[in-house]
């Protein structure tokens, strides 16, 4: 194929895609190129729609069309309550759980050091802006029980420690170690966010479960 061929074009614009690899790419451009042209406009329409249209919530870091996501911008979300999670595929999982009425916080990864993420390269600070503030009266953190998750707690828990008032808590057991959020099943996820237990700071003795 000729370097302007529209094909190879097109195979290395779905290859600038996270996970898509020369085989990937192929066989988006082969579904593509069998399909109707009035698919492939619809396509093309909604990638720059969504590219000139979409972008990060200011507060949370969500999807959003406006400055502020559906989520927050919901009068009858308590705004009091964060949700942090580790991004859009976990929010999405829990909302379609159900039965959380709070708002949320996507962090955009887990501190990994071996990959070198480390908490600047999250979105922390405009978490402990958030508090810092005096609206949140809880931070739920619904993190994924692996080491990276650890790790993003530890950083959390250091930021908040010695500011503002705010309770710590975290999702109940039956979440399994080492499973991500997003893999969870929807009665999982709703009963680890309803029974979730209160995290006290290391210089706290107290450790009684929520309720």
């Amino acid at each position: 194929m000729k370097e302007s061929d529209p094909v190879k074009s097109l195979i290395r614009a779905f290859k600038t895609l996270p996970q898509v690899g020369d085989k990937t790419a192929l066989k988006y451009v082969q579904a593509v190129v069998r399909g109707k042209q009035n698919e492939a406009r619809h396509l093309a329409k909604a990638l720059l729609d969504v590219a000139s249209s979409v972008h990060e919530c200011v507060l949370c870091g969500n999807f959003a069309t406006e400055e502020l996501c559906e989520v927050c911008a919901d009068p009858k979300r308590d705004k009091s309550v964060v949700c942090v999670v580790e991004g859009l595929e976990d929010l999405l999982a829990l909302e379609t759980a159900g039965g959380f009425q709070g708002v949320y916080h996507l962090l955009g990864g887990l501190v990994n050091p071996i990959r070198g993420v480390g908490p600047k390269e999250l979105r922390l600070q405009p978490l402990g802006e958030r508090v810092a503030r005096g609206a949140v009266n809880e931070i739920i953190l619904a993190l994924p029980p692996t080491t990276e998750g650890e790790f993003t707690v530890h950083y959390v828990m250091e930021m908040l420690q010695g500011g503002a008032s705010v309770t710590l808590s975290r999702m109940a057991m039956g979440v399994p170690y080492g499973s991500q959020i997003s893999f969870l099943d929807a009665k999982t996820l709703k009963a680890a966010l309803e029974h979730r237990i209160d995290v006290f700071f290391p210089t706290d003795p107290a450790l009684n479960a929520r309720g």
